[in-house]
């Protein structure tokens, strides 16, 4: 039996004033408006979100006997190549190995929905950009099937500030050829969004390339965002890059990597390729430190601070949109608190990560675990 635990004594002190106003500040009831309320809607590299069991921009380009016949060639075509691609947005890249091969009415029986753009046709030939959304049941059982490590928890937004370095200068937002490779980017993981930082941010060049964490932290509020990714990249053969990202009030981290322009590229298309490469470090980083063994199952009780029971209605959707999180349990209900118990897999720090991506906390007071709202939820 679960133990009661709402008679714990109050929780952290200056005590329950301060845990209404959080619950307040979780769902904007009392809070001052952000920044990014009175500046332009963001720019999303690659466009705005999408599903994770999904392909976009998946190109098909089929000559046959007759235009109707290249199409529908085509369309079975994309269904099929569409699959790895989705795989690769989930799974670290050296997991793909694991990818069985799967005959095409198998994928087709996968897939829910389809796009089509860009169309072009001749007598002979079909040319077009296929976005294909995949069951995320048939997806999971597939992988979790042929043991792909991989992961379903989505970050909140990053911005992303394009540093572009010839010599000693670092070029500004609004004329920046590094910057302009980044907003022409179409694919991207739908596990990091991604905001294009603009001209309109707090920023100054020498405050990037000092890692000041005070400037990326001020850059992350502007945007309502969980944190910013500086990418720096240096003008040379090899282009250097470093991406020194940061979350909340964490320490600074970098990746290293280098791109290098293949014969005949224009320079806008190597620093297109470069950007692509910066893309795919960013996600799979993302990736590897949240990959979940499904197989590990556990549960906590924790209390939840809130006002009414319409409060409680809310964190439980919150919990509801962790993907590690199966069920989520009312045992006791009073006016200020709600125990719970929480059953998820994995192992309880990436259950801790995948709350705070929901702006919720879970810590322990008096050996008792208390869900709280992050302050980054009061923007919202």
């Amino acid at each position: 039996m679960t133990a009661n635990i709402l008679n714990s004594p109050p929780i952290a002190s200056p005590g329950r004033s301060l845990a209404i106003l959080a619950v307040f500040a979780l769902f904007g009831l009392a809070a001052t408006a952000p920044a990014m309320a009175q500046n332009a809607r963001p720019t999303f590299v690659g466009g705005e979100s999408r599903t994770l069991f999904e392909a976009r921009g998946v190109a098909v380009d089929v000559t046959a006997a007759t235009v109707t016949e290249a199409r529908e060639r085509a369309l079975t075509q994309g269904r099929v190549a569409g699959l790895r691609q989705m795989v690769e947005h989930l799974a670290p890249h050296e997991e793909l190995a694991k990818l069985p091969q799967l005959s095409t009415p198998d994928i087709i029986d996968m897939v829910q929905e389809f796009s089509l753009a860009n169309e072009r046709t001749s007598a002979v030939r079909y040319i077009a950009e296929m976005n294909v959304r995949y069951s995320p049941d048939a997806a999971r059982r597939l992988m979790r099937g042929a043991k792909i490590a991989f992961t379903e928890i989505a970050s909140r937004p990053m911005v992303l500030v394009p540093v572009y370095v010839d010599g000693r200068t670092a070029a500004p937002l609004d004329d920046n050829a590094w910057r302009d490779a980044w907003a022409r980017l179409k694919d991207r993981s739908p596990l990091v969004p991604l905001i294009l930082a603009g001209p309109d941010a707090p920023l100054r060049a020498e405050q990037l390339l000092a890692k000041d964490p005070a400037a990326l932290q001020a850059i992350a509020a502007h945007y309502n965002a969980a944190g910013v990714i500086v990418a720096k990249l240096s003008v040379g053969d090899t282009m250097p890059m470093v991406l020194t990202q940061i979350r909340g009030e964490g320490a600074p981290s970098d990746i290293e990597l280098s791109a290098s322009a293949q014969p005949g590229q224009t320079r806008d298309e190597a620093l297109l390729g470069a950007a692509a490469a910066a893309a795919d470090a960013i996600a799979q980083g993302w990736i590897k430190r949240n990959m979940v063994d499904l197989s590990v199952t556990a549960q906590l009780t924790a209390l939840a601070q809130i006002k009414d029971l319409k409060d409680w209605l809310r964190i439980r959707e919150h919990l509801r949109d962790v993907p590690l999180v199966s069920r989520v349990d009312l045992q006791a209900l009073t006016r200020d608190r709600a125990q719970i118990t929480v059953r998820y897999a994995g192992d309880q720090a990436r259950l801790q990560s995948a709350l705070a991506e929901q702006n919720l906390a879970l810590n322990q007071q008096g050996g008792v675990w208390i869900l709280t709202p992050r302050r980054a939820e009061a923007a919202q």
